[in-house]
């Protein structure tokens, strides 16, 4: 009970909340810790309310003396609030059949902040809610989202909870079937029916664990084992990362050896030294036009000695003057 003692700190009509948002294991523990109502005062601000003669005056004297309740969580009459929001709802839905008044009921509270919220927002403004946006608007993906907003927020649900989601589900399995028809069971897709299923699993799960969330101390094993998942994972990211750092690492050594010591490549020594092309020694001095034996000679590309050495076009003797015969 050291738990439950730690909420003392609250104001007493936030303490229930505050305890099903830490988790309390022991769910019947949490009405012991809501503030005793004064019955008489609440029965009589709900005979007020009753009393309004129209839909209009009804809203403004929830403006009046309903809304602004949370700005007090300490007063004796915040807790109030969700008993007379039930109350407004429950007119608004029997006595003019405005199930938009009702919805939008719940949508000003949440508008309000969070002490509105938190005091507001009970099982019982969400059952009227759920039933509205169904009955209103036959809206089952506005249901599933209004049913994880409620396990989010540790709103656990109650028995009427269940059967207002079993009666959706029910009629959308009928429809579907085609009891209303072939053109309403057209309109019936795999999402609405992947919902379906959704709302089913939080029935059961509200029937064997009395909310629509799981256990607590179920909830605490999950996280566990997602951390540990999570962390092996990165682990294995790690050691994947180093290995194909290593591999690539051995790889550029090994490419690299080859690229470097190809001799053949580098050294090229008949196409570097080509001798005969740089001297040239008989252009330069002339003592043979075509005799230029390096041309010729050019280690594994010009060895073409005939062509080099032609003797009859390269060797050609010179014209000599009749004067140098004489002579």
């Amino acid at each position: 009970m050291a738990l439950v003692s730690a909420f003392s700190s609250y104001p007493p009509s936030l303490r229930a909340a505050a305890a099903r948002a830490a988790g309390l294991k022991d769910w019947a523990t949490v009405p012991k810790l809501d503030v005793q109502i004064d019955i008489e005062a609440l029965e009589v601000k709900k005979r007020s309310l009753r009393a309004c003669p129209s839909d209009i005056v009804t809203l403004q004297w929830l403006e009046a003396n309903v809304y602004p309740l949370p700005n007090n969580p300490s007063a004796p009459e915040a807790g109030f609030y969700a008993e007379l929001l039930t109350e407004a709802m429950d007119i608004f839905r029997r006595g003019y059949n405005d199930l938009g008044s009702v919805v939008t009921i719940f949508e000003r509270v949440k508008s309000l902040g969070a002490e509105s919220y938190v005091l507001g927002c009970t099982s019982g403004v969400y059952n009227r809610t759920l039933a509205a946006v169904w009955d209103g608007f036959a809206d089952i993906l506005r249901v599933r989202d209004l049913v994880e907003e409620m396990t989010i927020n540790a709103v656990g649900g109650d028995g009427y909870t269940a059967e207002v989601l079993k009666k959706i589900c029910d009629e959308v399995d009928d429809t579907f079937s085609g009891t209303n028809g072939e053109l309403a069971a057209m309109m019936i897709g795999r999402q609405e029916m992947e919902c379906v299923d959704y709302l089913r699993k939080r029935v059961r799960r509200l029937e064997v664990n009395g909310t629509l969330d799981k256990p607590p101390e179920i909830q605490a094993r999950e996280r566990e084992a997602r951390e540990a998942e999570k962390m092996a994972s990165a682990r294995a990211s790690r050691q994947e990362s180093a290995r194909k750092a290593r591999y690539g690492a051995m790889r550029r050594v090994d490419i690299g050896a080859g690229r470097d010591t190809g001799a053949g490549r580098d050294t090229g020594a008949g196409r570097g030294t080509g001798a005969g092309r740089g001297i040239g020694a008989g252009r330069g001095t002339g003592a043979g036009r075509g005799t230029g034996a390096g041309r010729g000679t050019g280690a594994g590309r010009g060895t073409g000695a005939g062509r080099g050495t032609g003797a009859g076009r390269g060797t050609g003797a010179r014209r000599i003057s009749p004067a140098a015969l004489r002579r």
